[in-house]
């Protein structure tokens, strides 16, 4: 049987006498649901008489009237609002729904919010971010309030095209900045947004006909990953530009990188001293430990480079293997700390390439040594199964998409390799 959506009307309920004043008689004016021949009626608090009620439904209430009138439609609109959000409908989910004063279930904010305070109490603080930027992003384009029902498929076109800078219309962060976003950033908000949609669909706050992104396609960007040659690496390990101690760290951090199976800064900056072994560091990634499937063990040989670098910042006190972070600090300010120090480490290691005269210095960022370590992994021979187990991937195909962003530079050297000897002399 097909789903048939309820009916709702205002119904002014002269049944009974409600209440008395000076003699008047008032009826309440009730909200009336009917589906299938069943009907109930939900109070609005608002009584009226007979004469009363007509001059508020007339099609030209006068003045006093005219907010009773909106009242009234307001919450005509409300219950079929909530109906339309309803998975499927019954007079017992209608009225669960109604039970919910604290915040209007079909605002798009308070999704977002109730999604970023869980991730920050699953101690998510990087995806949280993102989502708030995301938010941020559609208030700044849309406004504050913004429901559900608001998005459609021309609405995230729309959205799209003026965040990618392509139309004249430019929208600003709170503080004044021009919004113009990368596809691969407009393809993250997309993502962040689609999940929010189906959260409340599984949850049976919205209905699947509101869902906009089956004719819309997210953009994907094939963001070519860059690695350095070694030499190139060398040469900024061993600049002799002058830098301060900090500074100093986050370059001799991004060498530890690579010569280290191409761990990432997150979880360098969080090991600790305990987790050196001979030479060979156990440690767990940072990345899976909030995660349900427990995190394995990373077994990681420490080079004489690596050593050495360990060796050059041992004698500070607590209990990380480098001076960047605090015990005594909340995870939350761990998370903003790291984020802190690895932009700072990307504008000194640019400074060092242009110093250094390497190209394309104005990109070189501390995730260039993991695509370095990556990359100098295939070229030497070893089987992605071997870089799947070092990267710390979950899976193999994980491993198969990364290894095909570094796109061209390999593809440009299998063929030369294939080609080489092929001569006509």
């Amino acid at each position: 049987m097909p789903d048939s959506r309820p009916t709702v009307k205002h119904y002014h309920d002269t049944r009974n006498t409600y209440k008395k004043t000076k003699d008047i008689d008032r009826f309440p004016v009730k909200i009336r649901v009917s589906h299938y021949g069943q009907v109930k009626f939900y109070a609005t608090g608002i009584d009226l008489t007979i004469d009363e009620y007509l001059k508020v439904m007339g099609k030209r209430p006068s003045p006093e009237f005219r907010h009773i009138k909106r009242s009234i439609d307001e919450m005509v609109v409300r219950f079929e609002s909530l109906i339309e959000s309803l998975p499927a409908f019954s007079f017992s989910k209608l009225e669960n729904a109604l039970k919910k004063p604290k915040k209007d279930q079909l605002n798009l904010e308070d999704a977002f919010n109730d999604k970023i305070e869980s991730l920050k109490a699953e101690e998510k603080f990087s995806s949280a971010s993102l989502y708030q930027s995301t938010i941020d992003c559609l208030v700044s384009y849309k406004g504050n309030k913004l429901m559900f029902q608001d998005i459609d498929t021309n609405f995230l076109n729309d959205w799209a095209k003026v965040i990618s800078g392509s139309t004249k219309r430019i929208i600003r962060t709170k503080n004044g900045k021009d919004i113009v976003l990368s596809e691969t950033t407009i393809g993250i908000y997309m993502r962040n947004l689609r999940h929010i949609f189906n959260q409340a669909i599984k949850d049976g706050v919205i209905h699947q006909s509101l869902y906009p992104f089956n004719n819309y396609k997210i953009p994907v960007s094939r963001n070519i990953k860059k690695a350095l040659p070694v030499e190139h690496i060398s040469k900024i390990y061993f600049t002799d530009m002058e830098m301060t101690e900090r500074a100093r760290l986050g370059i001799d951090l991004f060498v530890f990188s690579f010569a280290t199976e191409g761990m990432n800064f997150k979880d360098i900056l969080q090991l600790k001293k305990t987790d050196v072994d001979g030479n060979l560091l156990k440690f767990r990634r940072s990345k899976t430990k909030s995660t349900r499937r427990e995190a394995a063990q990373q077994i990681v040989f420490l080079p004489e480079l690596s050593r050495s670098i360990i060796e050059k910042y041992a004698k500070h006190n607590g209990p990380f293997l480098f001076p960047v972070l605090d015990e005594s600090w909340s995870p939350e300010k761990i998370h903003n700390h790291i984020k802190w120090f690895i932009t700072d480490s990307n504008a000194k290691l640019k400074e060092v390439a242009r110093y250094e005269d390497l190209p394309d210095a104005d990109k070189i960022s501390t995730y260039f040594a993991r695509h370095s370590y990556s990359t100098s992994t295939i070229k030497n021979g070893y089987s992605i199964e071997y870089l799947k187990e070092k990267l710390g991937h979950s899976s193999v195909k994980v491993t198969q998409n990364y290894i095909a962003s570094f796109g061209l530079d390999i593809d440009k050297e299998a063929s030369e390799k294939l080609l080489k000897g092929f001569t006509n002399e």
